[in-house]
């Protein structure tokens, strides 16, 4: 059964430099959504996108990503250039990368066949400033499958919600994500 939720999806953009300047450094480039309303499906997870089976989120020079979800499950796909990985982060309030304890990062990392998944919350509630937290139990509940031709890695991954509640479920509700392909 088909869930009605949508998910609207409100892009970060980050700062450019002229195309005579140094080359883009991650998390900077400008990151712009194919179509931010999303409905509910369930790619299957075996390192091969296939036809049909992913929505497109992201285009950039050397990264293509994808992002499908359902109730209480993230999922992630992005073809890369070998050597890289994969960085979804995630604003679940859509209130702002530092505010709140509501923001999730999840590096995907391809090395002898295997993918890792890392996970940690930014909490930005402190008067001091944000700091990063360790997130061991949304590393446990996602996992990651990639395969690589040499020149470039497709990974595809399944990222579940811990237990904490963090990932929206309610209808209409609202984020902020992009995905990133810094080198491992």
């Amino acid at each position: 059964m088909s869930l009605p939720l949508l998910f609207a999806f409100l892009v970060a953009q980050g700062q450019t430099s002229s195309p005579a300047a140094a080359p883009q450094q991650p998390f900077s480039t400008p990151f712009t959504v194919a179509e931010p309303n999303r409905i509910a499906l369930t790619p299957r997870i075996d390192g091969r996108i296939d036809d049909e089976e992913w929505d497109a989120l992201s285009k950039t020079d050397d990264m293509q990503s994808y992002f499908e979800w359902e109730p209480a499950k993230l999922y992630v796909a992005a073809t890369v250039p070998a050597g890289h990985d994969v960085v979804a982060s995630f604003d679940f309030h859509a209130d702002g990368w530092l505010h709140g304890k509501d923001n999730l990062e999840v590096r995907l990392s391809y090395s002898q066949g295997k993918v890792s998944v890392v996970a940690r919350l930014m909490d930005g509630t402190d008067i001091n400033g944000p700091k990063w937290i360790d997130q061991p139990g949304f590393a446990l509940s996602s996992f990651g499958v990639a395969s690589s031709d040499g020149a470039t890695t497709t990974y595809e991954a399944c990222i579940g919600d811990s237990g904490i509640g963090l990932i929206p479920t309610a209808k209409g509700s609202k984020m902020m994500m992009r995905i990133d392909d810094p080198p491992s």
